[in-house]
């Protein structure tokens, strides 16, 4: 990752006193992050960009005045590669206008714990939103210094030949990041798509559900929100919950759905390593992962255990130049992989299907 020269400026955009001041203390002891503007209102947030120039926003999406949904809308039009993160409540309305949110444009989110609530989980929330906005300002940074050399060397559109054997299964997984970003491998598999595919991501309880409303008019192949004991089928795409502890098991019908209450995700907690242990047990090594590009760096461990199972691993990387997060842990680390940017790991997965 490359140095950052200057500290990134955030600007926070809230209409509650309480969640600025908290929100702001987050970043109180970052020597490479602080705090350049306040404000109460979508229309205070506008006029504080153009007077701060922040490196990043976090985003309430519920404020009075002009909505933060109308807010984002302004900003992408004016602002089209500001990373904004949003502020989400965890609710069914508030996973709706979240995931919509991410489809204006909105780069992550992060869900509020409720601020009378256990010390812990400010904690890991005030961690979480430090690492997320580092990522998106890094990355913003960097893709505007050189936006014109991207994909260069890895080919935009490149012909991926990774050898595989006969797949019993294709795996999508995803450490932190906008969920809707999933709907550009998913849209590309057929019904008759030779293999399950399970997609698993951690994101509070509403969200899997949603999610699979959002993205099931989009999508040739059946989309289903997973559950305990279902049994995997060819053709079919599978969400995984993720408020739960996920996994894939076989019985004597082949493989199928795992799913355990998770009554703490701590930080010791690894939600895609868990997933992925499982997989590299159940699937015998025939199977594809795919991880997609995320802000976190949980399932390193997990995608180890495939390997060493003789499953295969495909990375989105979408430029040579900035790779982070996820994608540089695991470049860090011992894990046997191979990269591509989306739109190449897209027609693979064509490819594959009419294999």
């Amino acid at each position: 990752m490359n140095h950052l020269v200057e500290p990134i400026k955030v600007l926070v955009i809230d209409d509650s006193a309480v969640t600025r001041r908290i929100i702001s203390g987050f970043f109180d002891n970052q020597e490479n992050v602080r705090i350049a503007g306040l404000a109460s209102s979508g229309e205070e947030g506008l006029a504080e960009i153009e007077n701060c120039e922040p490196d990043a926003v976090t985003l309430d999406l519920e404020m009075p005045g002009l909505s933060g949904t109308e807010t984002l809308k302004e900003i992408r039009k004016r602002w089209p590669h500001l990373p904004v993160i949003i502020l989400s409540a965890v609710s069914e309305h508030g996973a709706r206008i979240t995931l919509e949110a991410l489809e204006l444009g909105a780069n992550d989110f992060i869900t509020k714990p409720t601020f009378s609530g256990e010390k812990m989980a400010l904690e890991k929330m005030g961690t979480t939103l430090v690492q997320k906005i580092i990522y998106y300002a890094q990355r913003s940074r960097n893709k505007f210094a050189g936006e014109s050399n991207l994909n260069d060397s890895l080919g935009q559109h490149q012909n991926l030949d990774i050898p595989l054997g006969k797949l019993e299964l294709v795996v999508i997984v995803q450490s932190e990041g906008k969920p809707t970003e999933v709907v550009s491998l998913l849209d590309k598999i057929p019904e008759d798509f030779p293999t399950p595919v399970v997609f698993a991501m951690q994101m509070p309880q509403a969200f899997s559900k949603n999610l699979v409303e959002k993205i099931k008019p989009l999508i040739d192949a059946a989309v289903i929100e997973a559950a305990a004991g279902m049994r995997l089928q060819a053709g079919t795409i599978y969400i995984a919950p993720g408020h739960m502890e996920a996994g894939v098991s076989r019985t004597s019908g082949g493989l199928c759905m795992s799913l355990e209450p998770a009554f703490s995700f701590d930080d010791s907690f690894k939600y895609i390593d868990t997933f992925l242990s499982s997989i590299a047990t159940s699937a015998f090594g025939r199977v594809l992962v795919v991880v997609l590009e995320g802000a976190g760096t949980d399932g390193v461990d997990g995608l180890l255990e495939v390997v060493k199972s003789g499953g295969t691993i495909l990375v989105q990387t979408e430029d040579s130049e900035s790779i982070a997060g996820t994608a540089e842990a695991i470049q860090s680390s011992s894990v046997s992989h191979h990269q591509a940017p989306l739109a190449a790991i897209a027609g693979f997965l064509i490819r594959h299907g009419r294999a």
